[in-house]
């Protein structure tokens, strides 16, 4: 389904189409930015991951909330609120953790906060108003 809203964005972003596609809110495109970093925290295999491959993608996640928290921020209280505590928590969580404890151990101790951020990121969907990813 993300790949569907990428492609509508990209769609609606790009020259001259026989027939005009939707206009995706800006806040809306931010938000898949999220949800793409999102899934690739998850889509980590804790088998083969390096310690810089968990580190990078707990970055690139928060990279991604700053690009879209402006604009939430303004729209959405309670879903802005619950986004930005579950991605300062995991950001905290996995700065928390020893440098050398081993991938599969960080991917599972983050377990939780990552599934925080994915629901925070549905609240703050919902709110405000962008189509299912």
């Amino acid at each position: 389904m993300l790949a569907f809203l990428a492609l509508s964005v990209v769609a609606a972003c790009s020259g001259p189409a026989a027939t005009p596609g939707p206009t995706v809110p800006p806040v809306c495109v931010a938000i898949v930015a999220v949800y793409a970093q999102i899934d690739a925290l998850q889509a980590l295999d804790p088998a083969t991951a390096t310690a810089d491959q968990v580190d990078d993608a707990v970055a690139n996640l928060a990279s991604s909330w700053v690009n879209l928290r402006a604009q939430a921020q303004a729209i959405s209280q309670e879903g802005y609120t619950a986004l930005d505590t579950a991605i300062n928590r995991l950001t905290l969580a996995a700065a928390a953790l020893p440098a050398s404890m081993a991938p599969a151990e960080k991917l599972a101790e983050l377990q939780d906060e990552i599934e925080a951020v994915a629901a925070g990121a549905e609240v703050l969907q919902t709110e405000l108003g962008c189509p299912d990813l």
